[in-house]
């Protein structure tokens, strides 16, 4: 922890088109609204810029208005009342002094995203988005983009392209499911299995709708060096599963795991060192090392870190309920038995079962990559560039606002608190991570780092600790930065 915080205390992590995607929506008017239009120096009925001069009057802002009413941006629910638009034209000659149209400092360009609001916002009808998103298109033309960036890769990382052979012949494949998609990846360190120092449970992105497993094999090598063993999980993605869906997909290969690979989820021994004592010659003494054992570590990078932490708050969830909700006859009683549960329960996590459920695994450590974990917040910035129609967001998530809200998992974990309050548990008593680590690059213009931040904001809320749940952004780095780092040799 203190690394970390040296670290970011040395970067500058604000630049320009940090300071731009921190006042994305929701944070700043929708696109082409009156009120952007007006922070941008521009006419609020059109968007253009206001030029005026002292012998010129603004034209008649009512006539335009009725003539702006059948553009896409009042199609979207932008309507203002003559009272309003009135208002807004003595503010806009209030604001702009000496005719000098006058830019809000802190409002960025929306150049960055031109491109794509005019192609999938102007281009391309809705109808014919929606269309290839739910037939599967959309997945293959986002995975054969992946693919044409493979010769580039050769020439310029050709170690890289090495690895990526030498790690599919180390690599054992793991059907967990009956579906193509329900495949796993396992990969174990040099040694075999007898010096294991941790596990790693990682799930790939791909805006619920596309990613493959073998995309994400260069990840392993790093834990490997570390002597982790890691499985790179493959899922079902949209249309083929929605995010309920998907999370079943990665609790059928917890269980395979736990039932298939138990002794690589927990640490059997300790091993013994002989040394010399120096104070008398020839004697040796026997030390027991330190236990080097990393955990169980779950990580997801982008949708895979939204889906993730939507996992662990299923686990939490089922906790819950199998905790009965205290009596009056009998309140001391339960509280005493669910606290001697609690104690009981071991500090180093591993496969758990109960009764009548399948075994499973509990993670120390989880570590979110770039997620979108406030789904009604990324579905607005979706909007904003142009995507909402084509993404699989909407559908995977429920279309609705009520279950982008519900989807959502520091949300979702927060509606949990009256549940654990009234059956006297926190979050010490139930599944939650110990340690929890969320970064995020400051330039990511996929999922703005204010996710992470907000996201964190809420889980402390919850009763976690500054120090169990650490947030890390990286100056300078983009989206696919985050776990390119990790697969081209980065630490």
């Amino acid at each position: 922890k203190k690394r970390v915080d040296d670290d970011m205390s040395s970067q500058c992590l604000v630049t320009a088109k940090s300071l731009s995607l921190s006042l994305a929506p929701p944070r700043a008017p929708p696109v082409n609204s009156s009120h952007q239009n007006l922070l941008r120096g521009k006419d609020p009925s059109n968007g253009f810029l206001v030029t005026t001069n002292n012998n010129r009057e603004y034209g008649d802002y009512t006539k335009r208005q009725q003539q702006h009413y059948s553009t896409s941006a009042y199609q979207k629910g932008v309507t203002t009342r003559q009272d309003d638009n009135t208002q807004l034209r003595q503010l806009l000659q209030n604001t702009h002094h000496n005719n000098r149209p006058q830019h809000h400092p802190h409002l960025g360009p929306t150049s960055d995203h031109r491109s794509t609001q005019l192609v999938f916002g102007t281009l391309i009808p809705q109808w014919f988005q929606n269309k290839i998103r739910d037939n599967g298109k959309f997945r293959s033309i986002v995975d054969g983009l992946v693919l044409t960036s493979v010769p580039g890769l050769v020439l310029t990382q050709p170690t890289a392209c090495r690895n990526f052979l030498s790690l599919r012949r180390q690599g054992v494949e793991v059907a967990y499911g009956l579906h193509p998609m329900q495949r796993l990846d396992l990969f174990l360190p040099d040694g075999g299995e007898g010096d294991i120092r941790g596990f790693v449970f990682f799930v790939h992105g791909g805006a619920w709708g596309s990613g493959k497993k073998w995309m994400y094999r260069l990840l392993a090598q790093p834990f490997l060096q570390a002597k982790m063993a890691i499985a790179i999980v493959g899922y079902r993605t949209y249309p083929d599963a929605n995010v309920p869906q998907q999370i079943q997909d990665l609790e059928m290969a917890m269980e395979t795991l736990a039932v298939e690979y138990p002794h690589l989820l927990h640490h059997h021994h300790q091993p013994v060192v002989l040394t010399m004592d120096s104070s008398s010659a020839g004697t040796t003494t026997t030390t027991t090392a330190t236990n080097n054992w990393k955990g169980v570590t779950l990580i997801g990078h982008s949708s895979g870190a939204h889906i993730a932490m939507l996992l662990l708050v299923a686990q939490i969830e089922r906790q819950i309920k199998l905790h009965p909700l205290p009596t009056a006859t009998n309140d001391t009683t339960n509280t005493n038995t669910t606290n001697s549960k609690t104690t009981t329960t071991p500090t180093t996590p591993t496969t758990t079962t109960t009764k009548n459920t399948p075994p499973t695994i509990q993670f120390n450590n989880f570590i979110g990559l770039s997620g979108p974990y406030s789904i009604n917040h990324h579905f607005d910035y979706e909007a904003m560039r142009g995507l909402e129609e084509i993404s699989p967001l909407k559908p995977a998530c429920g279309h609705t606002r009520r279950s982008f809200t519900h989807y959502s998992p520091a949300l979702r974990l927060r509606s949990l608190l009256p549940s654990m309050r009234n059956r006297k548990l926190t979050m010490r008593d139930v599944s939650l991570p110990p340690n929890i680590l969320l970064m995020h690059g400051m330039e990511d213009d996929v999922v703005p780092f204010t996710s992470t931040s907000e996201a964190a904001a809420i889980v402390r809320s919850c009763g976690v600790g500054v120090e169990d749940c650490v947030e890390y952004y990286l100056p300078k780095v983009g989206h696919a930065e985050v776990v390119m780092e990790l697969m081209m040799g980065g630490t």
